[in-house]
């Protein structure tokens, strides 16, 4: 896919790390699968991934 925020870039599959930050915790979680655009480093995470990290946040 084009990448929405450079729009030169196509996306790749790929791994991020994300943080996620919540009273004074955070939390990196390495190895997510992403599809990452290869001119800016913008990285997307599918919604059905989104949803079961967000489960585990609480």
């Amino acid at each position: 896919m084009k990448c929405v925020i450079c729009k030169h870039g196509e996306t790749r599959p790929g791994r991020a790390t994300l943080t996620f930050t919540r009273d004074g915790t955070t939390l990196v979680v390495k190895g997510v699968p992403a599809d990452i655009c290869a001119n800016c480093g913008e990285e997307y995470v599918d919604e059905a991934t989104t949803a079961r990290l967000l489960r585990y946040e609480g």
